[in-house]
């Protein structure tokens, strides 16, 4: 049933949420409710503290060895010289397991990388994940249709991810490059009632998992994703939104100087040395930047917005809907929204839910197209 028109009427409604409650007894698939998801949550660390609050095991990779200890709290530190040949795995049962600043769960594997220094990956259940994701992804207090729809979407993602080709030894990381990700060890209620009353749904089409996007806020209508990442997409479209007013990046404004601007570019292999000008060169139908032209003592280029915010940094430039002033010593960028501004924008959830939307209208608005399904019957692969 496409989410396109679920919300169109009260029998369709029920007819909606009947099939998607259902669904796993009709069509046969992969069983993903049953494997884990592998978060690198920590790489390139020259050392690290385990605090064990409760009992645990550890795991000697190498030698299959156990050292179990059940006589409350303690800690392992780890230095740089410290023998780990083949990796250790710590199981907490049911505990919560400290590493720097990350509160994990489930099983921990501490191993070294190429470079000789320490890699943590987090492995734990699906619906654990997604509790952990839509925690700091979204306010645990927003209403809860939004943490649903962050729900379903962060699970959708975290599977899409698993299905293709990655990284060996994790299917995620646990910063925005994947999904923002610190652990599960405080309870929030939010979080917890929204990913339980979404238990194993996720959005597809045809059996093929859809890629979820969503980013913070888009400033008022979202992006196209061909103009982003320059490959088209069925349901990556851009449509208006009412993320604003309201939001904390309804309107932000950065201050550079020519040193700050040159450096950052020339970083990337630019030549902007003695940069005398930047200004707009085209934007896409969302009103974002698509160029910027350039003029320095070397002559005059172009680049993409979405390469510039990159250069400049994604927190000190936090969108491409922006404009550039000119000031005596650098440049004034003025701007709205935040992130990629491509799929879900979670401020824009935030206002449908308050608005009396359900979890599955605000999916239908951002990813159209697309049906709800149980994860069981998704078949390898998505688009």
């Amino acid at each position: 049933m496409d989410l396109g028109g679920a919300g169109s009427d009260p029998m369709r409604k029920a007819v909606f949420i009947l099939a998607a409650l259902f669904a796993v007894l009709l069509v046969p698939g992969r069983a993903y409710s049953g494997e884990p998801v592998r978060v690198m949550v920590m790489d390139d660390l020259e050392r690290l503290t385990i605090h064990f609050p409760a009992s645990y095991d550890v795991w000697d990779e190498t030698g299959g060895a156990v050292s179990r200890d059940g006589s409350g709290a303690s800690s392992i530190v780890l230095g740089r010289d410290s023998r780990l040949d083949g990796g250790i795995r710590v199981k907490a049962e049911g505990s919560v397991v400290n590493i720097n600043e990350f509160a994990l769960t489930g099983n921990i594997d501490i191993t070294k990388n190429d470079k000789g220094l320490y890699r943590v990956v987090n492995e734990l259940d699906m619906e654990g994940y997604t509790r952990a994701v839509v925690g700091v992804e979204m306010d645990p207090r927003w209403p809860v249709e939004a943490l649903k729809a962050q729900a379903v979407a962060a699970r959708t993602y975290a599977l899409y991810r698993k299905s293709k080709p990655g990284c060996e030894g994790y299917d995620l990381c646990a910063t925005t490059n994947s999904q923002m990700f610190t652990g599960d060890g405080r309870f929030k209620e939010g979080p917890a009632q929204a990913v339980a009353a979404t238990k194993g749904l996720v959005l597809a089409v045809d059996g093929h998992l859809a890629e979820t996007l969503y980013h913070g806020s888009c400033g008022g209508r979202t992006e196209d994703a061909s103009e982003v990442w320059d490959r088209p997409s069925s349901y990556l479209k851009s449509v208006p939104c009412a993320c604003t007013p309201g939001g904390p990046y309804d309107e932000w404004t950065r201050k550079f100087t020519k040193a700050e601007v040159e450096t950052a570019l020339v970083s990337g292999g630019l030549n902007a040395k003695g940069i005398m000008s930047i200004r707009v060169a085209g934007r896409s139908p969302s009103g974002r930047i698509r160029t910027l032209k350039v003029e320095a003592d070397g002559g005059s280029f172009e680049l993409k917005g979405a390469e510039f915010r990159r250069l400049m940094g994604y927190t000190k430039v936090p969108s491409t809907y922006f404009i550039v002033n000119r000031y005596e010593g650098g440049f004034i960028i003025t701007g709205s929204g935040s992130g990629h501004g491509v799929g879900m924008c979670q401020w824009g959830a935030k206002a449908m839910a308050e608005d009396g939307k359900k979890y599955y209208e605000i999916l239908a608005h951002y990813y159209p197209g697309r049906t709800l399904e149980s994860m069981d019957n998704i078949k390898d692969g998505g688009r």
